[in-house]
């Protein structure tokens, strides 16, 4: 059996979402995540969902801070680096708890290999992708030539070949649960129905200059507050906070 670098292989992969990280936070207002996002950040803005990473850290990010506003939130200059290496861990757990429930027979090294091939986007199932996601695939499947790297290319065809054995609620549920998300069950409601009202949101999040932030803060608000009552579970006669 050849040797399965699967450690190194997760330190690239945590590598590889700090940048998404630092990227999302580039495209973020800067006074809100000062007084208002650093702290929904924290606690739900994961890099998983139904978009590329940026994108899902951004909506993710924005989704919590709408609809499970803190009180009085301090106001803070920066995001320490053990709390960013905190949630970057975090967020790999929920993407790799995602694929182990929706498909049960790729190994820990494949799981992390697929990750590392295809950008931490969870988007295997042909079904759910978008044209431009599958040309992206495509391209990432063309690219990982078997002469070139043979256990990225099998585990990729591995994953795509798959029958899922979860659903996509079930998968984001666990997903949020290894993240340790506050509120699991109402994250996973807001990815599997992101996908229908997210039209346009990879080009407002990811593809619009830093310097347009609060014209994408309050794209992403139009999406995420009308909605919010779709995402909570609130018992009769208690309020949503406001």
């Amino acid at each position: 059996m050849p040797y399965q670098h699967t450690r190194s292989l997760r330190m690239v992969l945590l590598d590889t979402i700090r940048s998404f990280y630092l990227r999302a936070l580039a495209r973020l207002q800067r006074s809100e995540l000062r007084s208002r996002y650093h702290r929904s950040l924290l606690m739900g803005g994961h890099c998983y969902g139904p978009l590329d990473p940026v994108c899902n850290i951004i909506i993710n990010t924005v989704w919590y801070g709408a609809n499970f506003p803190a009180a009085d939130p301090p106001v803070l200059d920066v995001i320490g680096p053990n709390s960013l290496t905190r949630l970057e861990s975090r967020s790999f757990y929920g993407l790799a708890s995602f694929l182990q429930t929706r498909y049960h027979n790729l190994s820990e090294h494949e799981k992390v290999q697929y990750l590392i091939t295809n950008y931490a986007r969870l988007n295997i199932d042909a079904e759910a992708q978008s044209q431009e996601e599958r040309r992206q695939y495509q391209h990432n499947l063309d690219f990982l030539h078997p002469s070139s790297w043979h256990g990225f290319y099998d585990a990729i065809r591995k994953a795509a070949e798959q029958r899922p054995c979860g659903t996509f609620q079930e998968a984001y549920e666990a997903a949020a649960t290894a993240a340790w998300h506050p509120k699991p069950v109402e994250q996973a409601k807001f990815s599997v129905s992101a996908r229908q009202f997210c039209r346009g949101l990879p080009c407002c999040c990811c593809r619009m200059e830093p310097v347009c932030p609060q014209m994408m803060s309050s794209t992403l608000l139009d999406y995420c507050l009308p909605r919010r009552s779709q995402f909570l579970s609130e018992p009769k006669g208690r309020p949503i906070p406001q």
